[in-house]
């Protein structure tokens, strides 16, 4: 069973939505979990792509939306009961996961295929008349 507190968060934002929000809840809260899923994978993989090198980037690209896409079919084989039931009485939480699972996927997949930016083969090193670490 979902945390209280989840419950409670949902009611809340729906209270003060349109009246085309409130008439599909499942639909705006698996939007808005995809969309929040994906810019926040994004907004990750911006910073990755900085520090790491390529090959790396990418396979940890590759994991990431290979267990994104996994999580409902492994949850659903351990505990079978447990996800009818999310399914049955929380569909606006199973709507939630499955797009933020869905939007952290995407990005990563996406991320997989970016070229990373090309490093300096010494590394990142400290230019003292900058300032600043170069990279």
């Amino acid at each position: 069973m979902p945390l209280p507190a989840v419950k409670e968060t949902i009611n809340s934002v729906l209270d003060k939505a349109p009246e085309v929000v409130r008439e599909r809840p499942e639909a705006s809260i698996g939007l808005s979990a995809f969309l929040t899923a994906y810019s926040l994978t994004w907004t990750v993989q911006r910073a990755a792509k900085k520090y790491m090198p390529g090959p790396l980037y990418r396979g940890l690209n590759k994991f990431v939306a290979i267990a994104a896409w996994s999580t409902p079919f492994v949850y659903a084989a351990a505990d079978p009961a447990g996800m009818q039931d999310l399914m049955q009485q929380d569909p606006e939480i199973f709507a939630g996961l499955l797009g933020a699972d869905a939007g952290i996927g995407i990005r990563a997949a996406q991320g997989s295929r970016e070229k990373p930016k090309e490093q300096d083969p010494e590394g990142p090193y400290m230019d003292f008349d900058k300032g600043k670490i170069m990279y």
